[in-house]
């Protein structure tokens, strides 16, 4: 089910919150979430359920078995199965077709046993199921001994599907205590809808002519026709993945939990380091502190500290999907990153703001053509493309410029890099203090009817549009 979805808009969510708001006592209404969590889910996965039902299961279980030992060697023993446990069932339904191509295996027994179907969200909870035992056996946290607050941890819809990544020690204390007021409410819903708005305004206005760009011939595009796909395209994946984020976490505000930042204007990162820092931010944390700082971190040299870097990049490429291009994504992310910890990263900050902001963005474009093309030819036939090598002398109308690009692409286009900048946000703070000077009922008003607006004009274009996925929904 889509958050941006009528159903999911105008039938599930009304329902959950006036069911929920009626209960009384939090473990009534955990058990109310985690019902409406479940039903989320399998009304998108049906049979596949089971899948999250056994990594609830099992996780549970392993916590509960590490906490229980004193001595080093059975806690680690009982953390190495939960972990290879996670990840043979990832393995299996994400990478076998990948592993077994590459090594070029192929035989009738293997066609019988591969999966038919990636389980929706699971790269997503088996990191948080990882993160959940290592925390444990670290003393972090101690594990959770009831069952429906652990399943709500695991399965609670907001963040299910595609994040944030939450840590148990983020939403521990949640899951005992917490409040549904109506300034958390309207402070979730405002940006539930800022969310709802950048999915499907701005995402899925220029989806269509990344969409367009992409399935042509590399070979037949000009060089302004390239750059113009993967400018769409480069909206495209920060508007709909941050969009789905603000959703997630207004959802998440609604019912009373505060959710991690995912995202923090990654497009105005003045270097590649600084982008991680601000894209996916939860992911990133992730690799930081369970894979980067246990391989040694850029604490054993220059040179251990690049192979750490690289070595996570790629596993990080291959977290989001199973084909080559992933794998050269992160590969190329890495090498920027080891290549910023040398005198270049020195002398990028002898550069201009706006000079390291530029470079950023030129490295992160480029690298999004891995992440949107069919294979890693047809990236690296766009990338030339972009170059204007061997792109054609003469051009078909129905291939030109302006073939693929319209007065509305102009304007989303210009609407979605401004907005990827702070620049709405601090008029937005302007303007509120300027009313709160006069009366902040009208602040709260004048707050409300953009909302109101704003969800209103979403709800024009989803009962006139097609189905439109989130694009790390298939990660």
């Amino acid at each position: 089910m889509l958050f941006s979805s009528s159903f999911f808009i105008f039938f599930f969510l009304p329902i959950t919150l006036l069911i929920y708001a009626a209960t009384p006592g939090i473990r009534l209404k955990n058990t109310i979430l985690l019902v409406a969590s479940v039903l989320f889910y399998w009304l998108g996965e049906k049979i596949y359920i089971a899948i999250l039902f056994i990594s609830i299961l099992q996780n549970y279980a392993f916590g509960i078995l590490i906490s229980r030992h004193v001595n080093a060697r059975p806690r680690l023993t009982i953390l190495v199965v939960g972990i290879v446990s996670n990840l043979t069932i990832l393995a299996y339904y994400k990478y076998f077709e990948f592993f077994t191509t590459t090594a070029g295996l192929s035989s009738e027994l293997l066609t019988k046993i591969a999966p038919h179907h990636l389980p929706l969200g699971i790269s997503f909870f088996t990191f948080q199921a990882i993160a959940y035992l290592v925390d444990i056996h670290r003393r972090d946290v101690v594990p959770q001994r009831n069952l429906i607050d652990y399943a709500l941890f695991k399965a609670f819809f907001p963040q299910l599907i595609a994040g944030p990544i939450v840590r148990y020690q983020t939403v521990s204390r949640q899951l005992k205590r917490r409040r549904m007021t109506f300034v958390s409410f309207a402070a979730g819903a405002e940006l539930f809808s800022i969310g709802l708005a950048k999915k499907v305004l701005v995402a899925n206005s220029v989806a269509g002519p990344a969409d367009q760009v992409f399935a042509q011939p590399p070979h037949d595009l000009t060089a302004p026709v390239a750059w113009l796909g993967i400018i769409c395209y480069t909206l495209q994946i920060y508007f709909d993945f941050s969009g789905y984020t603000d959703m997630a976490i207004g959802l998440g505000r609604m019912f009373g939990f505060r959710l991690p930042k995912n995202f923090n204007y990654p497009y105005v990162a003045q270097s590649i380091q600084d982008f991680w820092r601000r894209w996916h931010i939860t992911l990133s944390t992730w690799f930081r502190y369970y894979l980067y700082i246990p391989l040694g971190g850029n604490r054993n040299g220059v040179v251990r500290t690049q192979i750490n870097l690289i070595l996570v990049f790629l596993l990080c490429g291959l977290w989001h999907g199973a084909s080559w291009n992933f794998v050269v994504w992160g590969a190329y992310h890495g090498f920027f990153l080891s290549l910023e910890r040398t005198r270049f990263g020195r002398f990028l900050k002898f550069l201009p703001t706006n000079a390291r902001i530029v470079y950023a963005l030129l490295v992160v474009m480029i690298g999004w053509v891995f992440f949107r093309a069919a294979d890693l030819e047809h990236a690296f036939a766009y990338i030339r493309a972009m170059m204007d090598i061997g792109t054609p002398t003469f051009v078909e109308p129905n291939k030109s410029f302006f073939a693929f690009a319209s007065s509305e692409t102009f304007f989303w286009i210009f609407v979605g890099f401004v907005c990827a900048t702070r620049v709405p946000a601090t008029f937005a703070r302007i303007g509120h203090r300027g009313l709160a000077r006069w009366a902040t009922p009208a602040a709260d008003f004048v707050r409300a009817f953009l909302v109101l607006g704003g969800l209103t004009l979403c709800s024009s274009y989803l009962l006139s549009g097609t189905y439109n996925p989130f694009i790390y929904f298939r990660f």
